[in-house]
């Protein structure tokens, strides 16, 4: 009989988590997160303002944790904002799991629409696209959903 493919790695510590995490909203790979990047992660936090709320919110994150807005936070400093207990922006473990197992499912679907898409209308130029998506979240990530990222204080 043919052998089992051995399971994925397990991210076991909180830092490879959080790196995960990282990783997955830094969509520039520029080793920093910036206004769209964190507003990303604030959105599986249960942020649903518009773009103006987002604006003032992202200003109050970068002045409260003194962030350089051009720059964006460094994995560093994410870090320390998902470590910060009490607020809207902490993160346990299995939080985290939960959010890079959205995000990746979000890019595996995006991908997959993408392509189909593609396929589907190679003689349209300028195909409308939807920007409704669902999300699951979490009981506390739901609860969170009229918790300003910006209320979270540093420890």
């Amino acid at each position: 009989p043919a052998e089992a493919a051995p399971p994925p790695p397990v991210l076991q510590t909180r830092a490879e988590l959080v790196a995960k995490l990282f990783q997955a909203l830094d969509a520039s790979g520029s080793g920093r997160l910036r206004s769209t990047e964190v507003k990303r992660f604030a959105e599986l936090c249960g942020f649903s303002g518009d773009d103006a709320t987002w604006a003032a919110q992202y200003r109050a994150l970068c002045s409260l944790h003194k962030w350089d807005a051009e720059r964006g936070a460094d994995e560093s400093a994410f870090g320390q904002l998902v470590d910060i207990r009490n607020s809207c922006t902490y993160c346990s473990d299995d939080d985290l799991y939960e959010m890079i197992a959205e995000i990746d499912e979000r890019q595996q679907t995006h991908s997959s629409a993408s392509s189909e898409r593609s396929r589907r209308n190679t003689s349209k130029v300028n195909s409308p696209r939807s920007t409704a998506s669902s999300t699951t979240r979490s009981p506390r990530r739901a609860a969170a959903s009229a918790a300003s990222p910006a209320a979270a204080s540093p420890p």
